[in-house]
């Protein structure tokens, strides 16, 4: 049985960017590697100066996976349940413990 991959410009990632001598990266979502650069740039204007493309030391990409990807946000955590289960994929910590159960 062949299993259909959906096409990989449909499929939201994550896109860590590492930077010389800062402990923070910076994590950006797109759908694609030139996406997500462009967001990178449009970020450094609101980041604080130490951050630059020039300090970029590392860039890795990862795929989101229900149940296992998370993000925190102004102190509230996510997990990524996908685009079926809300609009944006994310559900707060308790909202994914209650669609989970059902």
């Amino acid at each position: 049985m062949e299993v259909e991959l959906p096409d990989e410009e449909k499929v939201e990632k994550l896109y860590t960017f590492e930077f010389d001598g800062i402990e923070q990266p910076v994590i950006i979502h797109a759908y694609n590697r030139i996406q997500a650069r462009e967001l990178m740039k449009a970020a450094l204007r609101l980041l604080p100066t130490e951050y630059s493309l020039s300090k970029v030391i590392g860039e890795t990409v990862s795929t989101l996976v229900a149940g296992a990807s998370t993000l925190k946000v102004d102190g509230v955590d996510y997990i990524w349940a996908g685009k079926d289960k809300s609009d944006s994929g994310w559900l707060t910590a308790l909202e994914y413990k209650n669609v989970k159960e059902y």
